[in-house]
């Protein structure tokens, strides 16, 4: 009789994109297209899932919860680092996720021309005000650099994390987005490596995602604490058409985009 060798495809790590955190194994559902019997080892201490031996590449994967917003990844597996296949991924909160009272929230809708409610489309929300930032680049960083220095300034900084960041003088260098950490919590993995030279003293700005429902509505939930009782953050959303709206958002309160978003 021989040895079945199993190969170890993919690691999805899972987080919280409001608390920072892993999520509760019983929250989500992971399903990979074709391969019905795939069922991932999940390591609740790590907050990890892990697919064996998968044969379809790519390999679609979809994240089904009851509070999560639901999510398709298509993940290339021949692109992936054999040693380390890790694969991280931000739990956007649903419509059914169980906010605090005082979350701070942006709530918009999305319609197309005709004015049809669009499904599934990505809205991000980017701060764009110095006090929200995150953290603090504590060294210059060169391009092609994987890793960042930093020092905290106000939260969590959380694998699967976005931000922008910004010199100090407040210029749009690049976004990034925060796969992992170094020897401890202040160097900063980057899933891909920095295009442009980052000054110390550069701030990491959140950039946050909402996914629109069947109705068309999105809600933007911002990890707390937010330092300011009112901040300006810049909405995007992408079909065909990209289109930006600045926006002031108060604390404790449920904020809306009057307008619809329309987009083409």
């Amino acid at each position: 009789m021989g040895i079945h060798k199993t190969r170890c495809s993919v690691v999805l790590l899972l987080r919280d994109a409001y608390t920072g955190l892993k999520p509760a194994p019983s929250s989500v559902s992971l399903q990979v297209e074709g391969a019905y019997s795939a069922k991932p080892i999940v390591k609740m201490a790590e907050g990890i899932w892990v697919f064996a031996d998968l044969v379809q590449d790519p390999a679609i994967i979809t994240i089904n919860s009851p509070i999560y917003s639901k999510q398709v990844l298509t993940i290339n597996l021949a692109e992936l680092n054999p040693l380390d296949p890790t694969v991280t991924v931000s739990l956007i909160p649903g419509r059914s996720y169980p906010l605090p009272s005082d979350a701070v929230v942006l709530s918009g809708i999305l319609i197309s021309a005709a004015g049809k409610p669009l499904d599934g489309v990505t809205v991000q929300a980017a701060l764009c005000d110095e006090r929200g930032a995150k953290a603090r680049l504590t060294t210059d960083a060169l391009p092609g650099s994987a890793e960042i220095e930093t020092a905290p300034i106000l939260g969590k900084v959380a694998e699967g994390d976005r931000y922008e960041i910004r010199s100090r003088d407040g210029q749009w260098i690049e976004e990034c987005k925060i796969v992992g950490f170094g020897t401890d919590r202040r160097k900063l993995k980057l899933s891909n490596p920095l295009q442009f030279a980052v000054p110390r003293g550069s701030v990491l700005l959140p950039v946050i995602t909402a996914i629109s429902d069947a109705a068309g509505e999105f809600h933007i939930v911002f990890r707390p604490p937010i330092a300011s009782s009112a901040f300006k953050v810049e909405v995007r959303a992408s079909s065909q058409q990209l289109k930006h709206e600045s926006v002031h958002i108060l604390q404790a309160r449920r904020n809306q985009v009057l307008d619809p978003f329309i987009l083409t």
